[in-house]
């Protein structure tokens, strides 16, 4: 029968013709059941349902009472499905050997996998590793580069001796050269974290070819090797990033020039190929085998060679142009040709159909090449320059030196000294001491210090009203763009990267001080009447300003000034007010409120003979320890230590007193 068969039934009979009804049935169905079942009297038929597919033997007893039994038997097939056959089930049983045995081989290669991928983690968080302990020795190489740079540029300007001014120049070169790969070692790190942006502007290639070849004509005729350029005629101008394509270059060139023997050949050639910029730079040097011509883009590697074994090297160079072509939408590569030496390809497009709106400068500036430190001050332009103490002002300008190294300080106090009077201090924390006591007229300051950073003391300067007008200049070893606008952000007026030019320092100390000064003049030297005229000439902003501190200050005692008071004060609506005052100061009312108090304070802490709970009192501040507490955290100490280390003299309280009265 079929399995879709669910119930049937067998009737049987026994040949009794006297009294069939006296026939006594049993029935068993082996396979299914194992007792017998005696049937009613007069019954004999059974009935299975929902059997399994399978053999079974249905037997049958039958007897009359007191009579020997007769037993029958009958085989019952019920054929299975085709998914239950035996073949099927063979086909299951080689399908659950393939399947484990896949199984076992994908686990096998997800372990392997798993390890292959750990031992790559391990490799790179070794090398991510090795590259942080590479950027922070860097930064530690600035600060000892700046105390043989900057001195040895003094030496050559001022020595006559051409052999000693030829050893100089040998030990500037090398210096140098440790500060290219110091930078590019940095500029890997940014690029890992993916902080290097493409900023292209409009450039003539013509001339900004020649401004890299010549940095390496001396090195030719030194290595006498004929250095060959070939530009195109009618070259149009082209969209680049001058700093990125500049070491790209360079980086090439000083391999070129490093593995060419003497008497050998360079040449640099630019033409168009398609619709894409094409620079070539060919050498006859050793060459590099087919086999690994892709391979020199590997970070560290370097071919294994015997001019390798001389010629030290990082394998950082390569590895860093391949990148910054990669952000430039362009290619670099080892041309494939049978040529004895290597030549290296640089493609990228010719228009500006590539770049995002924010990957363009639209402004020109004047190029900082990446294989110059920073622009040198001609001799002709610091002859131009006034020294810093001429004319009718005898009195030296105070210059404030915060810094941690002890012969940078050294340094920078023994060629400063004669134009300036020197003030120095080793941390933040001392420097702005230093800073509220002695108000210097310029500030030169480290970031990277002990107990308080730069960046912090900084911050701290520009928000103290009696001396945020001094100009700070941040003279450190950090040259990432983000932490010159960290610097920026908290007021610096200046960011100068070690190793610097002295002459620059000199110049930009100079002229700071110089606009200030003229600043000073301009506000603080001219007549009543024009003080009116500029009084009376006051913006809106200036207004709503002058009155919302008149308010402030009128109500500052009271401990429980609100910003609902001043809003009703000065017409507003609370929103209106955050909004106007946000847009304008950058701080909302409660800040303005606070920030306003603590400078009153800071005030009479300087000029009046009140205790510090008096003021506390004046300023409105609920307690003693919370008056301390924000003192602290704004200026960066207590009221009692900033009373102690800013004394105003007596005689001129009475005019600041006036001064803060009107």
């Amino acid at each position: 029968m079929s399995h879709d068969i669910k119930n049937f039934s067998i009737s049987f009979s026994a040949l009794e013709y006297n009294n069939p009804n006296n026939v006594i049935y049993q029935a068993r169905l082996n396979g299914f059941e194992k007792e017998w079942t005696i049937l009613p009297q007069g019954s004999n038929t059974v009935t299975y349902t929902n059997l399994k597919p399978g053999r079974y033997t249905l037997e049958i007893k039958a007897n009359l009472p007191n009579t020997p039994e007769l037993h029958r038997k009958i085989k019952i097939v019920i054929t299975p499905p085709i998914w239950l056959s035996w073949w099927a089930k063979i086909l299951y049983l080689l399908i659950l050997i393939v399947g484990s045995f896949c199984t076992y081989i994908s686990i096998k290669h997800r372990i392997a996998q798993k390890k292959e991928n750990q031992k790559k983690q391990n490799e790179n968080n070794i090398m991510q590793s090795q590259l942080q302990f590479f950027t922070d020795i860097s930064h530690e190489i600035r600060t000892p580069l700046t105390l043989i740079l900057t001195p040895i540029e003094e030496l050559i300007k001022s020595t006559k001796d051409p052999d000693l001014k030829a050893t100089y120049k040998i030990i500037d070169q090398n210096g140098h050269r440790i500060l290219r790969l110091v930078n590019q070692v940095m500029e890997m790190r940014k690029l890992d974290k993916g902080q290097v942006k493409l900023c292209a502007e409009q450039t003539d290639i013509n001339d900004f070819i020649h401004e890299i070849i010549v940095s390496f004509n001396h090195l030719a005729q030194e290595k006498n090797i004929g250095f060959d350029l070939h530009i195109a005629p009618d070259l149009p101008s082209v969209w680049i990033d001058q700093e990125k394509l500049d070491k790209v270059i360079f980086n090439v060139l000083s391999n070129a020039f490093k593995y060419t023997p003497a008497n050998g050949e360079i040449e640099l050639s630019v033409d168009i190929n398609d619709s894409f910029l094409r620079i070539r730079i060919t050498d006859t040097g050793c060459g590099i085998p087919k086999d690994l011509r892709e391979k020199v883009f590997n970070r560290f590697y370097q071919v294994p060679n015997e001019n390798n074994k001389v010629k030290m090297g990082t394998g950082i160079g390569l590895h860093l142009s391949r990148q910054l072509m990669e952000i430039h939408h362009g290619q670099i590569f080892v041309e494939d040709n049978d040529q004895p030496g290597t030549t290296f390809v640089i493609l990228l497009p010719l228009d500006d159909s590539y770049l995002k709106p924010e990957e363009k400068k639209l402004e020109h500036s004047d190029r900082n090449p990446a294989t110059l430190v920073q622009t040198s001050i001609s001799p002709e332009s610091t002859a131009e320059a006034l020294p810093a103490n001429s004319g009718k002002n005898k009195r030296k300008p105070k210059l404030l030196i915060v810094e941690d190294n002890q012969e940078i300080k050294d340094y920078i106090y023994k060629v400063l000294s004669p134009e300036y009077q020197i003030f120095e201090a080793k941390n933040g924390k001392e420097g702005l001491e230093m800073t509220i006591k002695e108000l210097p007229d310029c500030i030169i300051s480290d970031i990277m210090m002990p107990e308080m950073d730069g960046i912090e003391m900084c911050d701290k300067i520009k928000k103290n009203e009696q001396t945020s007008h001094i100009p700070v200049i941040m003279l450190t070893a950090k040259t990432a763009i983000e932490q010159r606008i960290e610097g920026l952000k908290v007021g610096a007026d200046s960011y100068i990267p070690k190793p610097f030019n002295i002459e620059h320092l000199k110049i930009r100390i100079q002229k700071l001080i110089e606009v200030r000064r003229v600043m000073k003049n301009k506000y603080e030297g001219k007549s009543n009447t024009i003080k009116e005229e500029i009084s009376s000439l006051k913006s809106t902003d200036e207004k709503f300003l002058e009155k919302l501190e008149k308010i402030v200050k009128s109500k500052m005692a009271e401990t429980d000034l609100s910003v609902e008071t001043i809003s009703q004060e000065i017409g507003l609506s609370r929103s209106q007010l955050q909004r106007k005052l946000k847009q304008l100061t950058q701080q909302n009312p409660s800040d303005y409120i606070r920030i306003t108090r603590l400078r009153h304070a800071a005030w009479l802490l300087a000029s009046k003979n009140l205790s510090i709970s008096e003021i506390s009192y004046v300023t409105g501040f609920s307690s003693l320890s919370h008056f301390s507490n924000c003192f602290k955290e704004f200026y960066g100490m207590s009221p009692s230590h900033y009373m102690e280390i800013h004394r105003v003299p007596k005689k001129t309280q009475d005019s600041e007193d006036e001064a803060q009265q009107s």
